[in-house]
């Protein structure tokens, strides 16, 4: 997928075309002619803006960061009140290679603006299950389209790291989701699957490991272990009480006692899974407000903070969010408590039902009987009870155990079939040919080679699933920018090798920091890629590059007279 034009325009009171931004393959440069006086700063033309309004129609979320600046936690208002007074949208007109295929992706840049995809109006969610479907040709829930695209559209300093292009708070396991998935390492539907059945075994480890931490429960095999001891001593038992020769005409009553016994041990079955289920309920309370107490605002304000930067008049002020955080541990506590109560009602009843049957059991006596045979034939039986009320009790934790366990296992089995399909799809072979082309690079722009690798095994080790090898000490940050532009430039080549759908452009902000030499090579490559690379860039910085190049790549030129919006 190529990026054809960007139109930029104002909509109210009529319709004006503002900017208008045709791409080309190869090269392109949006650049700053700023001059090095010092009245002319150089921050504010729009070069960086227009990368920013190609995201936003990419999927990102907030125009704010269009005119709000995160590190002064300023805004821009002569921008701001621009694009929302004209109604300034944007029209990013993209192309598929293969298929010749075009799309119109439109975003309405002022507040409450709409997300529309050849003319017709889509929700946040839809809009963007819909770019990915068309820019990936991927219809699964996993990964998302922001989690792609910060890959191949690079913004600000939020993206110095080559590998890790996402927030501080992304997981490891999302990032083997993408990782997969851009490499084509195994079947995207598979991929998606393993994401959520993941999440589903981490749902199963943790109801385990609080079963297992019951005292009534404990593991598995001490619950193994009871029952076997207890099956000793009834069969004894239940020996002894064969022995016992008690008249025939007394066997209905006994058979009478021994129905009543039965039921009573089913309540008492049903007793045990109530406080079972009382216990986990009162232990989940007690978690709730050890964390309302315990809870870290300093968190919550970095969330509110951010969010604070990217949403625009956000309603609520960080004291609302903290109460309203509050507010939704005791609406928790506050059903947990009513399922409590409901519970612990059900006990009662069947604590009644369980205590009349103990009294029935008490009114038939079979006072005919020897005396002697009707003793030890009472102590047999009540010793038997007791231990069959035990047996039961522990065989309902056995039974609630490997349900968990059994459902934890088919998942797992699901995974580890997925991750067999995995290593089936010769994963090396396919890194080995991205590494064809990042050595090639990392080589031509820093005269040494770099190696990428997908751990296969990074799960049972806790590492990253994928690392870059030959770095020689900390790498400075103008290295880093450079080895960003390698590394997406080799993952380019390899997606048209491979013949993956995937966006067929580089977006990289701020690359001044790059070596001029580097900066060269870098260049030198991308005339002649089967993509795009776009860049915004200061004048000043490529003076030393041959200008016949720099000029043939130009597709925006700004300057403090004549910045983006013309205002």
């Amino acid at each position: 997928m190529l990026l054809k034009e960007l139109v930029i325009s104002k909509n109210y009171p009529e319709y004006e075309e503002v900017r208008k931004i045709e791409f080309k393959k190869g090269l392109n440069l949006i650049v700053d002619d700023t001059t090095d006086l010092s009245k002319d700063s150089g921050n504010n033309v729009g070069k960086t803006t227009v990368v920013k309004i190609i995201d936003l129609c990419l999927g990102a979320r907030s125009p704010r960061t269009l005119y709000y600046d995160s590190d002064t936690r300023t805004e821009n208002k002569v921008i701001k009140d621009f694009i929302n007074k004209n109604k300034v949208e944007a029209q990013l007109d993209i192309i598929d290679e293969k298929s010749n295929k075009e799309y119109s992706i439109k975003r309405q840049l002022y507040q409450n603006g709409k997300r529309i995809i050849d003319g017709e109006i889509y929700k946040e969610n839809e809009f963007g299950q819909l770019l990915k479907e068309i820019i990936f040709g991927s219809t699964n829930d996993f990964p998302t389209l922001r989690e792609l695209m910060p890959k191949f559209v690079r913004l600000e300093n939020s993206n110095d790291n080559i590998i890790k292009f996402l927030g501080n708070y992304s997981k490891h396991h999302e990032y083997d989701t993408i990782y997969q998935f851009l490499f084509d390492l195994v079947d995207r539907d598979l991929i998606s699957e393993k994401n959520i059945l993941n999440s589903q075994k981490d749902d199963y480890d943790k109801k385990i490991k609080m079963l297992e931490d019951d005292e009534n429960i404990s593991s598995m095999n001490i619950l193994t272990q009871k029952i076997k001891i207890i099956d000793e001593d009834l069969k004894k038992l239940e020996e002894q009480r064969r022995n016992l020769d008690y008249i025939e005409t007394y066997k209905e009553e006994l058979n009478n006692k021994r129905n009543i016994t039965i039921k009573i041990n089913d309540c008492e079955e049903k007793i045990q899974e109530l406080e079972f289920d009382l216990n986990l309920l009162n232990k989940s309370i007690n978690k709730l407000k050890e964390d309302k107490l315990k809870v870290d605002t300093s968190k919550i304000k970095e969330i509110y903070d951010e969010a604070n930067a990217k949403i625009e008049n956000l309603e609520k002020n960080f004291e609302d969010v903290v109460k309203f955080h509050n507010q939704m541990i005791e609406n928790r506590i506050a059903f947990l408590l009513k399922q409590y109560e409901i519970k612990e009602k059900l006990k009662e009843d069947m604590l009644a039902v369980r205590n009349k049957l103990l009294e029935d059991k008490k009114s038939i006596t079979i006072d005919l009987l020897d005396e002697g045979l009707l003793s030890d034939l009472n102590v047999l039986n009540n010793k038997i009870e007791e231990l069959t009320l035990n047996k039961g009790q522990i065989l309902k934790s056995i039974q609630i155990l490997e349900e968990n366990e059994k459902e934890r296992t088919q998942i797992e089995e699901k995974i580890s079939n997925i991750n067999k399909k995995l290593l089936s799809e010769s994963i090396e072979d396919k890194i080995a040919i991205f590494n064809k082309y990042f050595t090639q690079y990392s080589e031509q722009v820093y005269d040494e080679k770099y190696f990428f690798s997908y751990n296969t095994n990074w799960e049972k080790q806790s590492s990253f699933p994928v690392t870059l090898s030959n770095f020689n000490g900390n790498v400075g940050t103008g290295m880093k920018k450079g080895m960003i532009t390698v590394f997406d430039l080799a993952y380019l080549a390899y997606s048209n090798e491979m013949n993956i759908k995937c966006p067929k452009f580089i977006i990289h902000d701020k690359i001044e920091t790059t070596h001029i030499n580097q900066l060269k090579t870098i260049f030198d490559i991308c005339i002649n890629i089967k993509g795009q690379y776009i860049v915004p860039v200061l004048r000043e910085r490529i003076n030393e590059i041959d200008s016949n190049k720099i000029d043939n790549s130009i597709i925006l030129e700004l300057s403090q007279k004549d910045k983006l919006f013309k205002i």
